[in-house]
């Protein structure tokens, strides 16, 4: 704070018209920090910054009388995460060790509460190897891998830390207070994207799992839960946090079974495209790129494309600047991908996920609330046959031409976490699955507009790999306003059962659903 009142103090005074000796000293706050690059030749850093006076009557005064929508009083909201009224130890049943699961816990350790962590995969520094042998290896582990295990499926990730729900200011800030105590730069306590990285956020996990067990939280690895469990299943009189991935498609089984009010929910497929961090890079900060790049990191982007004739929306997801494209299978005969970078985001190669909303009326099958399920292995099943097991991919030209074969890519390793193997067959994954659009004429429109946005987006040699397919849980649990869904004492959570869609809003739902079983408890 002090270098950046010496820095920018002067100017922080100018816009409030007032003299700097009227800030208080060492009390600068930066609050969010973005990047404005609509002026290429003067790409800027943009701050919302609070100000401290030394006169706190002044800052109304000044408010009141600058008038302007840029310059209000900062309310420092902060989050309370206690809420115990009593000194108990009840034990509370947490299914999955991913963010919701994992504050979830934490919420409850902090009230006293003993939560029993139950997770199917390995504790994390175990799950890395085990990530690595797939990666080298195509040895697959079904409980153990890139979607299971302690963390989630976003250690490996780009681990972006950003949301859009409602509770950011709060549940927002106390999240990134914690990632920033068990291990996290400060920075992405205001960076506008902030994004963790596989490296960082593996260790941040193991401390936080260390934290939550020094308080009194138990966890439970390499056992596979079930409804009917004889002690952790929903006939064991305890509170159930169900914070299952969205790739757990036998606990979908078993709780649709078993009577768990499951309703179908939209979701996006598509590809993943990969390109040079030059091009990216040239495309969003213009011909000094490599200047910018050096300064600021490399180029993340946010694209959009609507078809009217189709009413359907087409956009990149989870984009990886400097990162791979990672196989993110956990059963047999099934391939779909993800995108994975570490924290310096420092790889020659960007990827993103081109996907198109999916809705209900694309896939639902007499009523059948997973029939998006079923949509999704009939794909993942297309991608592996055609890769042989490993991730396929092609050239943008086979889209265009599918008659051409164009033969493989050199330098591969550097753009693939795993094995890849190079197919035309990639353009004919989604023909004829849609009976109300075309998959691949969507695609290539998308793409041929993104090229405007971003010179060379859609050059020939740009590489597309299959297949995106996981991007949200097909299904959801509904729920009441305490978080309970219609079997008693079962709480869901999360993204993979409908309430979350990432890293950051799937941890402040297992936050809300754990304060909301507290509330129950005690009344």
């Amino acid at each position: 704070a002090g270098h950046f009142l010496t820095e920018y103090g002067e100017q922080i005074a100018n816009i409030l018209k007032i003299n700097v000796s009227s800030i208080q000293l060492n009390d600068i706050k930066i609050l969010r920090k973005s990047i404005d690059t609509r002026n290429k030749k003067n790409i800027l850093y943009v701050y919302n910054v609070a100000v401290d006076l030394k006169n706190d009557d002044y800052e109304k005064t000044i408010v009141k009388k600058l008038n302007n929508k840029n310059i209000v009083l900062y309310l420092n909201h902060e989050f309370n995460p206690i809420i115990s009224k009593l000194k108990n130890n009840n034990s509370v049943i947490v299914v999955g060790s991913g963010p919701a699961g994992l504050f979830a816990s934490y919420i409850l350790v902090l009230n006293g509460y003993k939560p029993i962590v139950i997770e199917q995969g390995e504790k994390v520094e175990n799950r890395i190897n085990t990530v690595r042998d797939f990666s080298l290896n195509n040895i697959l582990n079904v409980n153990s891998n890139v979607s299971f295990g302690e963390g989630g499926a976003g250690t490996f990730s780009d681990g972006k830390l950003y949301t859009r729900t409602d509770s950011k200011d709060c549940l927002n800030k106390f999240i990134l207070k914690t990632f920033i105590k068990f291990g996290a730069d400060e920075k992405i306590s205001y960076d506008y994207s902030p994004h963790i990285g596989t490296d960082i956020l593996s260790k941040i996990v193991i401390n936080l799992r260390n934290e939550i067990i020094k308080l009194g939280g138990e966890f439970i690895y390499n056992y596979k839960w079930k409804v009917n469990d004889s002690e952790y299943g929903i006939n064991s009189n305890k509170k159930i946090i169900l914070a299952i991935g969205n790739s757990s498609r036998d606990t979908f089984i078993d709780l649709y079974n078993n009577g768990f009010n499951i309703i179908p929910k939209d979701f996006a497929m598509g590809y993943r495209v990969i390109h040079k961090v030059d091009l990216i890079n040239k495309g969003i900060y213009g011909e000094n790129y490599i200047e910018v790049a050096k300064k600021i990191g490399n180029a993340n982007y946010h694209l959009k494309y609507h078809s009217d004739k189709y009413n359907k929306a087409l956009y990149s997801f989870c984009m990886c600047p400097g990162g791979f494209v990672i196989n993110s299978s956990n059963s047999d005969k099934f391939l779909s991908i993800n995108g994975m970078s570490y924290n310096k985001r420092d790889n020659m190669y960007s990827n993103s996920a081109i996907v198109i909303n999916i809705s209900k009326d694309d896939f639902l099958i007499n009523d059948n609330p997973l029939s998006g399920v079923l949509l999704q292995e009939k794909i993942e099943s297309i991608s592996y046959k055609i890769g042989q097991g490993n991730i396929p991919y092609c050239k943008f030209e086979d889209f265009l031409n599918k008659n051409n074969t164009l033969g493989c890519v050199e330098n591969t390793e550097k753009m693939f976490y795993n094995k890849s193997k190079y197919s035309k067959e990639v353009v004919k994954i989604f023909d004829n699955v849609f009976k109300f659009f075309d998959f691949s004429k969507l695609f290539i429109e998308a793409m041929n507009y993104f090229n405007t946005v971003i010179d060379g987006f859609s050059d020939n040699d740009t590489i597309v790999a299959a297949v995106e397919s996981r991007t949200s849980s097909p299904i959801k649990i509904e729920r009441n306003k305490n978080c309970e869904c219609n079997i008693r004492n079962v709480y869901p959570s999360g993204e993979g059962l409908g309430h979350g869609g990432g890293i950051m809003s799937s941890a402040i739902d297992g936050i809300k659903v754990a304060l909301n079983i507290i509330k129950d408890i005690e009344g």
